[in-house]
């Protein structure tokens, strides 16, 4: 799950072209690199009224400001449940699981990727 010094099959360090050890990624880094990411392209959707704000001194909406702010707690939220993680079952447990109970209602699971809706 975490990230690993990289070794040859004799056990001696894989260095890079710098003479540091090569690190190959683990399973927590590549999820919270994907959080980073998934973050990065919701804010952006509204970082355009950021600049009209110092551009055109135009405010913003306390939505937008709210939505954002809650976008930037869950990942942060993401980031520390990935981190807690110590086995698969609990790495998989926390990806969004959508169940259908037998009364038809759906229960949703899970923390990864269930990111706070915009509304207008």
């Amino acid at each position: 799950l975490d990230d690993v010094n990289t070794v040859d099959r004799d056990g001696n360090p894989v260095l890079d072209g710098d003479g540091k050890q090569h690190v190959t990624q683990g399973v927590k880094s590549s999820l919270k690199e994907a959080v980073n990411s998934q973050q990065g392209s919701l804010l952006i959707q509204t970082d355009w009224m950021y600049i009209r704000k110092v551009d055109k001194s135009v405010e913003i909406p306390s939505h937008i400001q709210a939505w954002r702010d809650a976008i930037r707690v869950q990942g942060d939220a993401m980031k520390a449940a990935i981190d807690t993680a110590a086995t698969i079952e609990e790495m998989a447990a926390l990806l969004i699981k959508h169940t259908t109970n037998e009364d038809g209602s759906q229960t949703k699971s899970g923390i990864l990727y269930d990111w706070p809706e915009l509304e207008e």
